[in-house]
Protein backbone atom coordinates (compact mmCIF):
# COMPACT_ATOMS: atom_id res chain seq x y z
CA UNK A 1 0.00 0.00 0.00
CA UNK A 2 1.37 3.37 -0.59
CA UNK A 3 2.36 5.54 1.69
CA UNK A 4 0.36 9.26 2.23
CA UNK A 5 1.68 12.15 0.85
CA UNK A 6 0.16 15.30 2.47
CA UNK A 7 -1.61 17.34 0.01
CA UNK A 8 -3.27 20.62 0.73
CA UNK A 9 -5.12 20.37 -2.35
CA UNK A 10 -7.35 16.84 -3.17
CA UNK A 11 -6.17 13.24 -3.32
CA UNK A 12 -7.49 10.97 -6.05
CA UNK A 13 -7.42 6.89 -5.25
CA UNK A 14 -5.79 4.28 -7.76
CA UNK A 15 -7.14 0.61 -8.17
CA UNK A 16 -4.82 -1.74 -6.90
CA UNK A 17 -5.92 -5.84 -6.58
CA UNK A 18 -5.46 -6.36 -3.22
CA UNK A 19 -8.12 -6.30 -0.61
CA UNK A 20 -6.62 -4.11 2.37
CA UNK A 21 -7.76 -1.45 4.40
CA UNK A 22 -7.23 2.16 3.28
CA UNK A 23 -6.93 5.44 5.04
CA UNK A 24 -8.23 8.37 3.54
CA UNK A 25 -6.86 11.51 5.09
CA UNK A 26 -7.36 14.98 3.84
CA UNK A 27 -6.55 18.16 5.57
CA UNK A 28 -10.14 18.12 7.62
CA UNK A 29 -11.29 14.86 8.28
CA UNK A 30 -10.08 11.02 7.63
CA UNK A 31 -11.94 8.25 6.40
CA UNK A 32 -11.00 4.65 6.92
CA UNK A 33 -13.04 1.93 4.83
CA UNK A 34 -12.22 -1.51 3.47
CA UNK A 35 -12.09 -1.28 -0.15
CA UNK A 36 -10.66 -3.00 -3.16
CA UNK A 37 -8.42 0.45 -3.45
CA UNK A 38 -5.12 1.86 -2.40
CA UNK A 39 -4.21 5.55 -1.86
CA UNK A 40 -2.56 7.03 -4.54
CA UNK A 41 -2.09 10.93 -4.38
CA UNK A 42 -2.35 11.77 -7.72
CA UNK A 43 0.98 10.43 -8.69
CA UNK A 44 2.34 10.74 -5.12
CA UNK A 45 4.59 13.53 -4.86
CA UNK A 46 4.71 14.51 -8.53
CA UNK A 47 1.08 15.84 -8.58
CA UNK A 48 0.74 16.85 -4.63
CA UNK A 49 3.95 19.65 -5.41
CA UNK A 50 2.68 19.92 -9.15
CA UNK A 51 -0.78 21.19 -7.21
CA UNK A 52 0.73 23.47 -4.99
CA UNK A 53 2.82 25.20 -7.54
CA UNK A 54 -0.41 25.54 -9.72
CA UNK A 55 -2.02 27.17 -7.50
CA UNK A 56 0.46 29.84 -6.09
CA UNK A 57 1.08 30.69 -9.87
CA UNK A 58 -0.44 34.20 -10.35
CA UNK A 59 -0.01 34.18 -14.23
CA UNK A 60 -3.57 35.21 -15.94
CA UNK A 61 -4.67 33.13 -18.63
CA UNK A 62 -5.32 34.44 -22.01
CA UNK A 63 -9.11 34.90 -23.67
CA UNK A 64 -8.74 32.03 -25.51
CA UNK A 65 -6.46 29.89 -23.20
CA UNK A 66 -3.04 28.73 -24.57
CA UNK A 67 -3.34 30.12 -27.86
CA UNK A 68 -1.52 33.22 -27.41
CA UNK A 69 0.87 32.03 -24.73
CA UNK A 70 1.71 28.96 -27.21
CA UNK A 71 3.83 31.46 -29.54
CA UNK A 72 6.19 31.96 -26.63
CA UNK A 73 7.18 28.55 -26.20
CA UNK A 74 9.48 26.15 -27.97
CA UNK A 75 7.56 23.42 -28.88
CA UNK A 76 9.60 21.09 -30.16
CA UNK A 77 10.57 19.02 -27.30
CA UNK A 78 6.96 18.71 -26.36
CA UNK A 79 5.99 17.87 -29.94
CA UNK A 80 5.19 13.52 -28.90
CA UNK A 81 3.80 13.59 -25.07
CA UNK A 82 1.59 16.31 -26.29
CA UNK A 83 0.32 14.11 -29.03
CA UNK A 84 -0.37 11.14 -26.39
CA UNK A 85 -2.21 13.25 -24.23
CA UNK A 86 -6.22 13.36 -24.96
CA UNK A 87 -8.45 16.57 -23.43
CA UNK A 88 -9.93 19.35 -24.85
CA UNK A 89 -6.84 21.56 -25.00
CA UNK A 90 -5.28 19.02 -27.69
CA UNK A 91 -8.42 18.63 -29.38
CA UNK A 92 -8.86 22.47 -30.46
CA UNK A 93 -6.95 22.02 -33.38
CA UNK A 94 -7.13 22.93 -37.08
CA UNK A 95 -8.04 20.25 -38.17
CA UNK A 96 -10.90 19.53 -35.99
CA UNK A 97 -11.37 22.13 -33.62
CA UNK A 98 -13.08 21.77 -30.06
CA UNK A 99 -15.42 25.03 -29.46
CA UNK A 100 -15.58 25.82 -25.68
CA UNK A 101 -18.59 27.01 -24.65
CA UNK A 102 -19.26 30.66 -24.33
CA UNK A 103 -19.91 32.11 -20.91
CA UNK A 104 -23.04 33.22 -21.68
CA UNK A 105 -24.20 29.49 -22.07
CA UNK A 106 -21.94 28.06 -19.32
CA UNK A 107 -24.16 29.98 -16.95
CA UNK A 108 -27.09 27.95 -17.54
CA UNK A 109 -25.39 24.26 -17.97
CA UNK A 110 -23.78 25.15 -14.51
CA UNK A 111 -27.25 25.74 -13.31
CA UNK A 112 -28.35 22.51 -14.62
CA UNK A 113 -25.70 20.27 -13.14
CA UNK A 114 -27.86 18.76 -10.14
CA UNK A 115 -30.41 17.45 -12.84
CA UNK A 116 -28.38 15.80 -14.48
CA UNK A 117 -29.58 11.67 -15.00
CA UNK A 118 -25.95 10.15 -13.74
CA UNK A 119 -23.01 11.37 -12.17
CA UNK A 120 -21.44 10.35 -15.54
CA UNK A 121 -23.14 13.46 -17.25
CA UNK A 122 -22.37 15.68 -14.05
CA UNK A 123 -18.62 14.88 -14.63
CA UNK A 124 -18.92 15.35 -18.15
CA UNK A 125 -20.08 18.54 -17.45
CA UNK A 126 -17.91 19.98 -15.32
CA UNK A 127 -14.99 18.88 -17.88
CA UNK A 128 -17.11 21.13 -20.43
CA UNK A 129 -17.15 24.31 -17.92
CA UNK A 130 -13.75 23.48 -16.46
CA UNK A 131 -12.45 23.88 -20.54
CA UNK A 132 -15.22 27.06 -21.42
CA UNK A 133 -13.56 29.06 -17.85
CA UNK A 134 -10.42 28.27 -19.13
CA UNK A 135 -10.65 29.78 -22.23
CA UNK A 136 -12.34 32.84 -21.02
CA UNK A 137 -9.87 33.76 -18.77
CA UNK A 138 -11.59 32.84 -15.02
CA UNK A 139 -8.73 29.99 -14.55
CA UNK A 140 -9.65 30.08 -10.47
CA UNK A 141 -12.80 28.76 -11.44
CA UNK A 142 -11.69 26.47 -13.96
CA UNK A 143 -9.19 24.95 -11.88
CA UNK A 144 -11.43 24.17 -9.31
CA UNK A 145 -13.74 22.44 -11.04
CA UNK A 146 -10.93 19.87 -12.35
CA UNK A 147 -9.87 19.27 -8.68
CA UNK A 148 -13.77 18.70 -7.91
CA UNK A 149 -13.70 16.49 -11.09
CA UNK A 150 -11.06 14.56 -9.34
CA UNK A 151 -13.06 13.92 -6.18
CA UNK A 152 -15.98 12.66 -8.27
CA UNK A 153 -13.64 9.62 -8.96
CA UNK A 154 -13.37 8.23 -5.40
CA UNK A 155 -15.34 5.02 -5.15
CA UNK A 156 -17.82 5.13 -1.99
CA UNK A 157 -18.02 5.71 0.61
CA UNK A 158 -16.03 9.37 -0.13
CA UNK A 159 -17.87 10.31 -3.81
CA UNK A 160 -21.74 10.02 -2.47
CA UNK A 161 -22.75 8.15 -5.62
CA UNK A 162 -22.69 4.83 -7.17
CA UNK A 163 -22.05 5.19 -11.16
CA UNK A 164 -21.11 2.08 -12.40
CA UNK A 165 -20.05 4.02 -15.89
CA UNK A 166 -17.42 6.23 -14.13
CA UNK A 167 -16.41 2.93 -12.46
CA UNK A 168 -16.34 1.31 -15.58
CA UNK A 169 -14.30 3.72 -17.44
CA UNK A 170 -12.86 5.50 -14.69
CA UNK A 171 -9.32 5.12 -16.15
CA UNK A 172 -10.56 6.76 -19.61
CA UNK A 173 -11.56 9.83 -17.16
CA UNK A 174 -7.95 9.60 -14.85
CA UNK A 175 -6.41 10.08 -18.32
CA UNK A 176 -8.58 13.18 -19.59
CA UNK A 177 -8.33 15.05 -16.24
CA UNK A 178 -4.28 14.06 -15.70
CA UNK A 179 -4.02 15.15 -19.66
CA UNK A 180 -5.99 18.65 -18.76
CA UNK A 181 -4.26 19.63 -15.75
CA UNK A 182 -0.71 18.74 -17.76
CA UNK A 183 -1.56 20.43 -20.41
CA UNK A 184 -2.94 24.01 -18.30
CA UNK A 185 0.24 23.85 -16.46
CA UNK A 186 2.44 23.58 -20.17
CA UNK A 187 -0.01 26.35 -21.29
CA UNK A 188 1.09 29.10 -18.57
CA UNK A 189 4.63 27.86 -18.08
CA UNK A 190 7.34 29.81 -19.74
CA UNK A 191 9.25 26.59 -20.18
CA UNK A 192 8.28 22.97 -19.50
CA UNK A 193 10.02 21.70 -16.18
CA UNK A 194 11.34 18.48 -15.35
CA UNK A 195 8.58 18.55 -12.89
CA UNK A 196 5.74 18.37 -15.58
CA UNK A 197 7.89 16.24 -17.35
CA UNK A 198 7.95 13.48 -15.12
CA UNK A 199 4.03 13.63 -14.25
CA UNK A 200 3.28 13.59 -18.25
CA UNK A 201 5.57 10.19 -17.88
CA UNK A 202 2.74 8.45 -15.23
CA UNK A 203 -0.12 9.02 -17.79
CA UNK A 204 -0.59 6.14 -20.03
CA UNK A 205 -0.48 7.41 -24.07
CA UNK A 206 -3.75 7.50 -25.48
CA UNK A 207 -3.01 4.58 -28.26
CA UNK A 208 -2.16 2.27 -25.46
CA UNK A 209 -5.29 2.70 -24.03
CA UNK A 210 -7.75 -0.53 -24.31
CA UNK A 211 -10.29 0.08 -27.08
CA UNK A 212 -13.11 0.64 -24.46
CA UNK A 213 -11.11 3.18 -22.86
CA UNK A 214 -10.57 5.10 -26.28
CA UNK A 215 -14.39 5.09 -27.22
CA UNK A 216 -15.22 6.65 -23.63
CA UNK A 217 -12.83 9.11 -24.41
CA UNK A 218 -14.39 9.98 -27.91
CA UNK A 219 -17.48 10.18 -26.05
CA UNK A 220 -16.37 12.57 -23.78
CA UNK A 221 -15.17 14.50 -26.65
CA UNK A 222 -18.32 14.41 -28.30
CA UNK A 223 -20.21 15.70 -25.27
CA UNK A 224 -17.37 18.76 -24.56
CA UNK A 225 -17.87 19.51 -28.22
CA UNK A 226 -21.67 20.15 -28.20
CA UNK A 227 -21.83 23.55 -30.21
CA UNK A 228 -20.62 21.43 -32.92
CA UNK A 229 -22.90 18.65 -34.54
CA UNK A 230 -20.77 16.99 -37.00
CA UNK A 231 -17.84 17.00 -34.96
CA UNK A 232 -19.86 14.96 -31.90
CA UNK A 233 -21.49 12.80 -34.59
CA UNK A 234 -17.94 12.08 -35.89
CA UNK A 235 -16.72 11.72 -32.26
CA UNK A 236 -20.09 9.02 -31.24
CA UNK A 237 -19.58 7.12 -34.75
CA UNK A 238 -16.06 6.89 -33.33
CA UNK A 239 -17.09 5.37 -29.80
CA UNK A 240 -20.01 2.91 -31.20
CA UNK A 241 -17.22 1.64 -33.57
CA UNK A 242 -14.90 0.93 -31.02
CA UNK A 243 -17.34 -0.47 -28.65
CA UNK A 244 -21.03 -0.64 -29.86
CA UNK A 245 -21.91 -2.59 -26.36
CA UNK A 246 -21.59 0.30 -24.39
CA UNK A 247 -25.84 1.77 -23.61
CA UNK A 248 -24.64 5.67 -22.72
CA UNK A 249 -22.95 5.67 -26.37
CA UNK A 250 -26.01 4.53 -28.26
CA UNK A 251 -27.69 7.37 -25.89
CA UNK A 252 -25.59 9.77 -27.34
CA UNK A 253 -26.15 8.51 -30.82
CA UNK A 254 -29.49 8.73 -30.06
CA UNK A 255 -29.95 12.59 -29.66
CA UNK A 256 -27.51 13.22 -32.73
CA UNK A 257 -29.58 11.22 -35.25
CA UNK A 258 -31.19 12.86 -38.02
CA UNK A 259 -34.23 10.83 -38.55
CA UNK A 260 -36.75 9.30 -36.07
CA UNK A 261 -35.75 5.55 -37.06
CA UNK A 262 -32.10 5.58 -36.07
CA UNK A 263 -33.14 7.59 -33.22
CA UNK A 264 -35.36 4.97 -32.00
CA UNK A 265 -32.79 2.64 -32.39
CA UNK A 266 -30.48 3.96 -30.65
CA UNK A 267 -32.09 4.66 -27.77
CA UNK A 268 -33.73 1.64 -27.51
CA UNK A 269 -30.43 -0.06 -27.59
CA UNK A 270 -29.26 2.39 -25.23
CA UNK A 271 -32.20 1.59 -22.80
CA UNK A 272 -31.60 -2.42 -22.99
CA UNK A 273 -27.86 -2.16 -22.57
CA UNK A 274 -27.86 1.03 -19.78
CA UNK A 275 -31.00 1.70 -18.33
CA UNK A 276 -30.96 5.03 -16.52
CA UNK A 277 -33.13 7.84 -15.41
CA UNK A 278 -32.70 9.14 -18.83
CA UNK A 279 -32.79 6.14 -21.36
CA UNK A 280 -36.60 5.50 -21.17
CA UNK A 281 -38.18 9.39 -21.10
CA UNK A 282 -35.70 10.02 -24.33
CA UNK A 283 -37.08 6.99 -25.52
CA UNK A 284 -40.75 7.60 -24.55
CA UNK A 285 -39.91 11.61 -26.02
CA UNK A 286 -39.20 10.05 -29.75
CA UNK A 287 -41.87 7.10 -29.39
CA UNK A 288 -45.36 9.93 -28.70
CA UNK A 289 -44.32 12.01 -32.40
CA UNK A 290 -46.39 8.99 -33.84
CA UNK A 291 -49.63 7.71 -32.52
CA UNK A 292 -48.53 4.24 -32.91
CA UNK A 293 -45.88 4.63 -30.35
CA UNK A 294 -47.81 6.46 -27.11
CA UNK A 295 -49.27 3.71 -25.87
CA UNK A 296 -45.86 2.16 -25.11
CA UNK A 297 -44.26 5.79 -24.84
CA UNK A 298 -46.88 6.14 -21.81
CA UNK A 299 -45.30 2.99 -20.53
CA UNK A 300 -41.92 4.22 -20.22
CA UNK A 301 -43.03 6.97 -18.94
CA UNK A 302 -44.79 5.57 -15.98
CA UNK A 303 -42.08 3.00 -15.66
CA UNK A 304 -39.51 6.22 -14.94
CA UNK A 305 -41.77 7.54 -12.31
CA UNK A 306 -42.21 4.80 -10.84
CA UNK A 307 -38.17 3.46 -10.53
CA UNK A 308 -36.95 7.27 -10.09
CA UNK A 309 -39.93 8.92 -7.91
CA UNK A 310 -37.00 11.53 -6.79
CA UNK A 311 -34.94 11.85 -9.61
CA UNK A 312 -34.78 15.43 -10.56
CA UNK A 313 -33.83 14.60 -14.32
CA UNK A 314 -36.85 12.42 -14.67
CA UNK A 315 -39.56 15.44 -12.32
CA UNK A 316 -37.94 17.74 -14.82
CA UNK A 317 -38.34 16.08 -18.07
CA UNK A 318 -41.44 14.13 -17.12
CA UNK A 319 -44.19 16.47 -17.72
CA UNK A 320 -43.19 17.13 -21.12
CA UNK A 321 -43.14 13.70 -22.07
CA UNK A 322 -46.79 13.47 -20.69
CA UNK A 323 -47.81 16.41 -22.94
CA UNK A 324 -46.52 14.87 -25.55
CA UNK A 325 -48.48 11.95 -25.37
CA UNK A 326 -51.66 13.33 -24.21
CA UNK A 327 -51.80 16.48 -25.40
CA UNK A 328 -51.48 20.04 -23.86
CA UNK A 329 -54.54 20.61 -21.38
CA UNK A 330 -54.73 21.95 -18.34
CA UNK A 331 -54.82 18.73 -16.50
CA UNK A 332 -51.60 17.97 -18.08
CA UNK A 333 -50.16 21.57 -17.45
CA UNK A 334 -50.95 21.29 -13.73
CA UNK A 335 -49.33 17.62 -13.29
CA UNK A 336 -46.03 19.00 -14.84
CA UNK A 337 -46.19 22.06 -12.60
CA UNK A 338 -46.51 19.80 -9.65
CA UNK A 339 -43.85 17.42 -10.77
CA UNK A 340 -41.41 20.64 -11.29
CA UNK A 341 -42.74 21.47 -7.34
CA UNK A 342 -41.55 17.99 -6.33
CA UNK A 343 -38.40 18.48 -8.00
CA UNK A 344 -38.13 22.53 -6.23
CA UNK A 345 -39.07 20.38 -3.04
CA UNK A 346 -35.82 18.37 -3.65
CA UNK A 347 -33.14 20.46 -5.32
CA UNK A 348 -34.31 23.91 -3.88
CA UNK A 349 -35.15 27.17 -5.88
CA UNK A 350 -33.32 26.42 -9.47
CA UNK A 351 -33.25 28.74 -12.51
CA UNK A 352 -33.66 25.94 -14.83
CA UNK A 353 -37.03 24.97 -12.95
CA UNK A 354 -38.80 28.79 -13.64
CA UNK A 355 -37.59 28.73 -17.06
CA UNK A 356 -39.40 25.17 -17.17
CA UNK A 357 -42.43 27.06 -15.58
CA UNK A 358 -42.41 29.92 -17.58
CA UNK A 359 -42.59 27.26 -20.86
CA UNK A 360 -45.54 26.03 -19.55
CA UNK A 361 -47.14 29.22 -18.94
CA UNK A 362 -46.34 30.38 -22.66
CA UNK A 363 -47.84 27.28 -24.18
CA UNK A 364 -50.49 27.11 -22.14
CA UNK A 365 -51.41 30.82 -23.19
CA UNK A 366 -52.88 33.55 -21.45
CA UNK A 367 -50.61 33.42 -18.43
CA UNK A 368 -47.67 35.85 -20.08
CA UNK A 369 -47.48 37.87 -16.69
CA UNK A 370 -46.70 34.46 -14.95
CA UNK A 371 -44.22 33.14 -17.26
CA UNK A 372 -42.58 36.68 -17.57
CA UNK A 373 -42.05 36.44 -12.88
CA UNK A 374 -40.61 33.28 -14.04
CA UNK A 375 -38.02 34.55 -16.19
CA UNK A 376 -37.43 37.30 -14.10
CA UNK A 377 -37.05 34.96 -11.12
CA UNK A 378 -34.49 32.79 -13.30
CA UNK A 379 -32.80 35.87 -13.89
CA UNK A 380 -32.20 36.43 -9.80
CA UNK A 381 -31.07 32.94 -9.41
CA UNK A 382 -28.38 32.42 -11.70
CA UNK A 383 -27.34 36.02 -13.05
CA UNK A 384 -24.55 34.56 -15.17
CA UNK A 385 -27.24 33.41 -17.49
CA UNK A 386 -28.92 36.54 -17.10
CA UNK A 387 -27.92 37.47 -20.95
CA UNK A 388 -29.58 35.05 -22.58
CA UNK A 389 -32.68 34.48 -20.42
CA UNK A 390 -33.28 38.30 -21.65
CA UNK A 391 -32.33 38.22 -25.44
CA UNK A 392 -34.41 35.12 -26.41
CA UNK A 393 -37.65 35.23 -23.14
CA UNK A 394 -37.42 39.17 -22.39
CA UNK A 395 -36.78 40.80 -25.85
CA UNK A 396 -37.93 43.91 -24.59
CA UNK A 397 -36.28 44.32 -20.66
CA UNK A 398 -33.62 46.45 -19.97
CA UNK A 399 -29.84 44.63 -20.54
CA UNK A 400 -28.23 43.82 -16.90
CA UNK A 401 -25.20 45.65 -18.32
CA UNK A 402 -25.88 48.67 -20.12
CA UNK A 403 -29.29 49.10 -18.86
CA UNK A 404 -30.90 49.86 -23.11
CA UNK A 405 -34.04 47.90 -24.52
CA UNK A 406 -32.37 45.40 -26.31
CA UNK A 407 -34.31 43.74 -29.50
CA UNK A 408 -33.83 41.17 -32.18
CA UNK A 409 -32.55 43.65 -34.75
CA UNK A 410 -30.04 46.37 -33.88
CA UNK A 411 -30.02 50.10 -35.53
CA UNK A 412 -27.37 51.10 -38.43
CA UNK A 413 -25.84 47.51 -38.30
CA UNK A 414 -24.23 48.21 -34.88
CA UNK A 415 -25.11 45.76 -31.90
CA UNK A 416 -25.87 47.75 -29.21
CA UNK A 417 -24.73 46.05 -25.80
CA UNK A 418 -22.39 43.15 -24.92
CA UNK A 419 -25.35 40.69 -24.32
CA UNK A 420 -26.95 41.07 -27.20
CA UNK A 421 -23.21 40.41 -28.90
CA UNK A 422 -22.74 37.02 -27.47
CA UNK A 423 -26.50 36.10 -28.20
CA UNK A 424 -25.31 36.45 -31.67
CA UNK A 425 -22.19 34.91 -31.75
CA UNK A 426 -23.95 31.70 -30.16
CA UNK A 427 -26.55 31.80 -32.69
CA UNK A 428 -23.98 32.14 -35.59
CA UNK A 429 -22.30 29.29 -34.11
CA UNK A 430 -25.59 27.29 -34.28
CA UNK A 431 -26.18 28.23 -37.76
CA UNK A 432 -23.42 27.97 -39.62
CA UNK A 433 -21.83 25.12 -42.01
CA UNK A 434 -18.48 24.08 -40.08
CA UNK A 435 -20.84 24.04 -36.37
CA UNK A 436 -24.06 23.29 -37.29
Amino acid sequence: MSNLVPSSSFIVLEYRSSRMPVQLATKQRSFRADQQFTIFLSHSCVTSQYIRRSEESRGKVSPRFGHAVRKRMTMAEDGAWTKALSCPLTWDTPEMTCMSLPLSTAGGVADELDSLPTPWHRLVDMITLAYSYLTEGRETDGVALLRNCYMMLLPQPFCQHDCAIIGEYRMALRHILDSFWAMVEWHRAPSTTALLRDFVKTITPFNELSPALQAAIHAVRGAVSRLQREISLACVARSLELNDREGEWHSMGGRLAATWAVKVQHLRTAHRLRPGPHTGLALATELAMKPKGRAEARQLLEEALRRYPDHPHVLTNAGDVLIQIRGLTKTTVAEAERLLGRCKAITGDKSYLHLRLAGLCRRQGGRSEEATRHYEEAIRLNPADAAMIRLYHLPNSPCDTCGRVCSDGNEGGEIRCHHERLARVYQHTLTSNTYA
